[in-house]
């Protein structure tokens, strides 16, 4: 332990101050010693020194002061800085007292009589460890049971998959690689019985990914309500994404607008691309030219596609980087042409089974290796018109 300790005595025998301040110089360890000679005071002096930004990383605590003795002593100190570690030196009469201040909290207790310089350095470097270990494994708890309430508040984000679309069978699914994550898609009811998909993923994963992807899913539903078309909403979102993150975060996105009835397709994207299953197992690539991923330029203004017309039983197919970039134990990635592959072999059926059916490729072939990134997936399949 080499960085200097700030250390407060709390003795009011000035020759039992004086000997412990020569066995802490006489120690290796590097300490800045204050001493007070009462609880009062002690009280203050955490008080001044926690309100400078230079707290005390140890107390050394003598039980018998002359404004508090015995096991009270103890308590009112921990009773005011309950996260201090106090180590308590005890007199030949104290052992009893000292041993039941540990059973309430204290770090450790050393007999006076038996102190030298390695035994009080041997007690006040544990001391500090075990108090530093055991608030890095209660920050810790609290960080998993904040990441927890965080990704229970994201799955609630994520809308539940329509089931009575006419013309259309609709799958989707989402695997964060961590509690929360980055990913994100959604289904709109439009007028005219259209209905638009989206589905996108924010760079990185955890915590930060999934605040941004709930501003971001806020953002694009707010302005899908309006009805406006592929192209403007993601060149609203990009700047929403720009003015959220400062270039700190980027987010690639597809979205697409299905007429079923009329078996139309329009689309735009920022750097994430779509994919057209025919029935007949050719599979045709969704993407245009300048569909750079949001919060990346500025200013972009991206294009809506041309209208695409829809043959029966086409899968609109869409999927996070996470599926193709997935990696096996031998580092070997699941790659672009198996997820086409196991498309092909899924070809004819229903949007369920595309989504669980690819995912479950993927899971074996990654197994046992879990995933390093977020998987998510969205199939809209075009039904038979009866």
């Amino acid at each position: 332990m080499n960085r200097q300790l700030s250390i407060l005595l709390v003795e009011d025998s000035p020759s039992d101050a004086e000997l412990i301040g020569i066995f802490l110089e006489q120690s290796p360890l590097h300490v800045h010693l204050h001493q007070v000679d009462s609880v009062t005071s002690s009280l203050d002096a955490i008080d001044q020194a926690a309100a400078c930004g230079e707290p005390f990383n140890c107390v050394l605590l003598d039980l018998g002061l002359p404004d508090c003795s015995g096991i009270e002593t103890y308590r009112r100190l921990a009773g005011h800085a309950p996260d201090l570690p106090v180590i308590i030196l005890s007199g030949n009469t104290e052992d009893g007292l000292a041993l039941q201040a540990v059973q309430e909290g204290a770090q450790d207790y050393l007999p006076k009589s038996e102190m030298s310089s390695s035994s009080l350095a041997r007690a006040v470097r544990y001391a500090v460890e075990r108090h530093e270990r055991a608030l890095g494994q209660k920050r810790l708890e609290n960080l998993e049971r904040d990441m927890q309430t965080a990704a229970t508040i994201q799955k609630r984000l994520l809308p539940l998959v329509p089931a009575d679309v006419p013309g259309i069978d609709i799958a989707a699914r989402s695997i964060p690689a961590e509690a929360t994550g980055g990913d994100f898609y959604d289904f709109f009811r439009l007028s005219n019985g259209r209905v638009g998909t989206m589905i996108a993923d924010v760079s990185g994963h955890g915590l930060g990914a999934a605040f941004i992807m709930a501003s971001t899913m806020g953002t694009i539903r707010s302005l899908v309500h309006n009805e406006a078309d592929p192209g403007e909403i993601l060149t609203a979102a990009n700047q929403h994404v720009l003015a959220e993150t400062g270039a700190e975060h980027f987010v690639t996105a597809f979205y697409g607008v299905i007429d079923p009835h009329r078996r139309e397709l329009v689309f735009a994207n920022a750097g994430h691309g779509g994919w057209l299953l025919h029935d007949c197992g050719t599979i045709e690539s969704l993407d245009s030219p300048g569909g750079f991923p949001l919060g990346i330029v500025d200013d972009h203004s991206y294009q809506t596609s041309s209208l695409i017309r829809l043959k029966p039983n086409t899968s609109l197919i869409m999927l996070t980087d996470g599926i193709h970039e997935a990696i096996d134990s031998s580092e070997t990635m699941f790659s672009m042409e198996r997820v086409q592959a196991a498309l092909r072999d899924l070809r004819g059926a229903s949007a369920e089974e595309l989504v669980e059916g690819t995912l479950a490729i993927v899971s074996k072939f990654c197994h046992p290796r879990l995933p390093l990134d977020d998987m998510t997936m969205v199939a809209l399949r075009l039904r038979e018109q009866t």
